[in-house]
């Protein structure tokens, strides 16, 4: 939260997708033949390596929620999240779908050729952060806030229904 109220939530989404498309390179480090001879530094590096993610895809998905909910009224807001939980379980079902393949991919490469090749995932994954960054650079400064609420309208579970004044209304 302190991070968030530095930052705000837009640059917060921005700083969190670049640092992931860095942490996610950290891991195959340790798959490096220098780093693998040394057990301490191999597991350091791993520790390292999912500490970093962990704590930088909590920024993440709370400033996701975030702009979500800052985007839109609260009379709108069931609809504007479930819109976005189906577009992120789609996403959950085509990256790894779309890793799986580049994972495949590198697979078939000569060891000779391309000798880190485990990287190529990785590098994947990175680049996949660096788009995420893109976008979220073309969001309005306007998502660090909620919308201002206008009192006179209608939302869901006030004014949508009859007067609630005490006297029965029959039609």
């Amino acid at each position: 939260p302190k991070l968030l109220k530095l930052l705000g939530v837009v640059n917060g989404l921005r700083v969190a997708a670049l640092a992931f498309a860095l942490v996610s390179l950290v891991a195959p480090i340790a798959s490096v033949a220098g780093v693998v001879k040394h057990a301490t530094l191999k597991w350091f590096v791993l520790l390292l390596s999912q500490i970093a993610k962990i704590a930088t895809l909590a920024v993440l998905f709370t400033t996701v929620i975030m702009a979500v909910n800052n985007s839109c009224l609260n009379k709108v807001k069931a609809r504007v999240n479930g819109a976005a939980t189906t577009l992120a379980a789609a996403a959950r079902i085509a990256s790894p779908i779309a890793h799986g393949v580049v994972y495949s991919a590198s697979l078939k490469l000569r060891q000779s050729q391309y000798p880190y090749r485990q990287f190529f995932v990785f590098l994947f994954v990175s680049a996949s952060s660096v788009v995420l960054f893109l976008v979220a650079s073309r969001l309005p400064k306007k998502l660090d806030q909620p919308p201002e609420e206008n009192e006179n309208e209608p939302t869901a579970g006030r004014g949508m229904g009859p007067p609630n004044d005490g006297e029965s209304h029959s039609r």
